[in-house]
Order: structure tokens, then C-alpha cells, then sequence
């Protein structure tokens, strides 16, 4: 993999309270340039984790960018000698929504840094990462800033996020908004390697490769346990993503919806695939690939070469809306 440098954007956050945000920009040095691809990670990792992906997208003649969230990445080491642990959003009342404004606002930063005219935007999103953007997706005034979006990993319909709200929500009431919460944590993440045979650790279900799952162990920037507040801003996209009005707003732009079947967050799949019916219904212009019996990070399965194509042809086949 080509090394890669990446320009660092520094910006407060709609928080507040000086809370500022770490982003980053990519450029591609291909000779012709189709867009940009904005990049939302998952819970508990960084956009850096990405970069093998973000070269192939450079090589293919798209920018990426993407910003680390609060309590994550840079963005978490920006804001620690303030008070901000990891896994903390910036205690705001609508932590959830306050994270859209973020995305949005740094869309925007990218927009100045790279152009607009002739340029795609796609926005990417992982496993929490795909909750933001099917929240931007599903409002109008966020996703006509877009061209096209890709869903990695994505969950589907919990009846139990009500109460995941409620706990953690309750949890902040008294005084425990930057503590990290063990239960929510067993409550939404025990039982994600129970389908695995022999699993060697908790964290299996990230890869059927034992080294990838070693480095996302070992990496102190991965893994940590959300506060309160952050399992409250988890479960606020949650409930809006899976809203009735949620799918009432869904665009007619292109969408991509990846995936493996041996993925708990998707639900083995079958969780997956109830979103992709909805989105149909409120019809959504959506392309799918089902990856088979892979885990959760297909970005880091043996068939991630398979998947970085099949990105970037549709990354191309996404028209200038």
C-alpha cells in the first residue's frame, strides 16, 4: 500500500464548550479526479483504520475524507485534557442530532478544500458509521449535499432499542454521562460471537482472519466501552434510522447496501435485508451485495479486494445528481 499523507482539519464542534473535532482530507493524485468519497467509521475505531481502502479509492481518481467522531481517534486526543474520555459525545442534550451537524459540517470543509463543480460526493458509512448516514439519508436537507451512499454493515430493525434509549438516557440523569457503561455494553454486544465456534476472543465476529481481529485488539484506539452519553447518541440514531418517518424520507439517489452473512450486527443478514425491503417500498434506488459468510468488517476479510472493486464500480456508475 502506498504510503499516505494525509492533511489534518482542525474545527469546533457544534457542541460547544470547546470541543473540537479532528478531521482528515486525502487527495488523489490520479490523473483524472471523479469525486470525493466522505468516510463515517464505526464505534470504537478511527478513519485511519481505513487506509488501505482510501488508496484504492485514490488510485481509482476519488478524494476521501472523513472526520475521527467525538471520544474517538485524534479527536478523542484533541479534547482528553478538557475532560472528554473516549466513547463521549460532548454531553449535549441531542448528542445524536449534534453528531449529524458535525458530519454536515465538515462535508462542508470538504467541499472548500476540494471543489464541487464536475465532483461527486458519496458518503460512506460502517456499522455506526452506516447509522449516521442513513440518519443524513433520511433528512432532506443533508442529503442533497450528496450524489450516492453506501451502507457497510449496517443493522437492522431492534425492538429493544427503546429501552437501550431509556437506560442510557436514565444512566446520564444521574451523573453518569462520562462513565463507561459495562452493562449497556454486555446488553448490546454479549452475544455476538455465539454463532462462532471455538472463538478465541469477544471480539471475533470482526473478521474470520485471526490477525485482523488481533490488531483491532491491540490497538488502544479500538475496543474502548461507551459512556452513557455515548450509548444515548448510539441508540438516538437507532430510533431515528428505523423511524416510520425515517423511511418516509428515504431520496430516489443511488445507495449500496454491503454486507456479510455471518454478521451479527446485520443480524446474520436477515436483519440487513428487512432495511433493504423498507428502503424498496419507500422507494430508494438501492444496489446490494451480499458477501457471503463473512463477518463484520468486510474491509478486512479475504475477499476485501472483492469489495473495494465492487465500491469503486459504484462509485462510478453514481451520476452528478
Amino acid at each position: 500500500m502506498a504510503q499516505l499523507n494525509p492533511e489534518k482539519k482542525v474545527f469546533v464542534s457544534s457542541v460547544g464548550k470547546g470541543f473540537k473535532i479532528v478531521g482528515f482530507f486525502y487527495p488523489s493524485s490520479a490523473p483524472e479526479i471523479k469525486g470525493v468519497i466522505q468516510i463515517c467509521h464505526g464505534m470504537a475505531e478511527y478513519v485511519a483504520r481505513y487506509e488501505e481502502m482510501i488508496a484504492r479509492f485514490n488510485e481509482a481518481g476519488y478524494h476521501v475524507c472523513g472526520m475521527d467522531m467525538p471520544g474517538h481517534g485524534q479527536t478523542y486526543y484533541e479534547n482528553k485534557d478538557a475532560g472528554f474520555p473516549k466513547g463521549y459525545f460532548g454531553g449535549a442534550k441531542n448528542s445524536w442530532q449534534v453528531l449529524l451537524t458535525d458530519i454536515m459540517g465538515f462535508h462542508e470543509y470538504a467541499v472548500e478544500r476540494f471543489g464541487r463543480d464536475g465532483l461527486k460526493y458519496i458518503l460512506y458509512g460502517h456499522s455506526m458509521g452506516s447509522f449516521v448516514v442513513r440518519s443524513i439519508f433520511s433528512t432532506p436537507r443533508y442529503s442533497k449535499r450528496f450524489d450516492g451512499f453506501v451502507f457497510s454493515s449496517t443493522a437492522g430493525p431492534n425492538p429493544a432499542v427503546g429501552l437501550g434509549k431509556f437506560l442510557a438516557s436514565a444512566a446520564c440523569v444521574f451523573g453518569t454521562a462520562k462513565k463507561r457503561n459495562k452493562l449497556l455494553t454486555y446488553i448490546a454486544f454479549g452475544s455476538y460471537t455465539k454463532r462462532i465456534e471455538n472463538a478465541k476472543t469477544t471480539y471475533d465476529w470482526l473478521s474470520t482472519i485471526p490477525e485482523e481481529v488481533q490488531k483491532y485488539i491491540d490497538d488502544p484506539m479500538c475496543g474502548f466501552y461507551f459512556t452513557s452519553e455515548g450509548f444515548k447518541t448510539l441508540f438516538g440514531l437507532i430510533s431515528f434510522m428505523q423511524s416510520d418517518n425515517a423511511y418516509a424520507l428515504v431520496p430516489n439517489r443511488p445507495c449500496m447496501f454491503t454486507y456479510g452473512s455471518e454478521d451479527p450486527v446485520g443480524s446474520y443478514g436477515t436483519g440487513v435485508e428487512k432495511v433493504i425491503e423498507r428502503m424498496k417500498e419507500s422507494g430508494a434506488n438501492i444496489k446490494v451485495k451480499n458477501y457471503g459468510p463473512y463477518r463484520h468488517e468486510i474491509q478486512n476479510e479475504p475477499v476485501k479486494e472483492e469489495y473495494f472493486a465492487d465500491l469503486i464500480s459504484f462509485f462510478d456508475e453514481v451520476p452528478l445528481a
